[in-house]
């Protein structure tokens, strides 16, 4: 069993990654693409379907283009994964 610091990190880890979500749909419905871009690394990447988008140039043009009419994001309740290699991916 992991420690309780390794599990107190993996809780950390997930609400990190669904405030990072949270706040793509915000910026996303307030079409502010320099915000969304913002969220990612430099060298991240956006796939949808057959559209690979790399790299902090296409993004900005991808956001910048999609934004002229803002779509309404798609919210969800996300399923988070951790690959930790103490944690068991087996649910209980």
């Amino acid at each position: 069993m992991a420690s309780i610091e390794d599990r107190i990190t993996a809780l950390e880890d997930k609400e990190a990654i669904r405030e990072l979500t949270a706040r793509y749909c915000h910026l996303i419905a307030a079409a502010d693409g320099p915000a969304v871009t913002a969220l990612f690394c430099d060298d991240g990447s956006f796939t949808m379907d057959d559209l690979i988008l790399k790299g902090r140039a296409e993004l900005d043009g991808f956001y910048k283009d999609v934004l002229q009419s803002p779509p309404l994001p798609f919210i969800q309740n996300h399923v988070i994964p951790l690959f930790y290699s103490w944690h068991s991916m087996q649910r209980h």
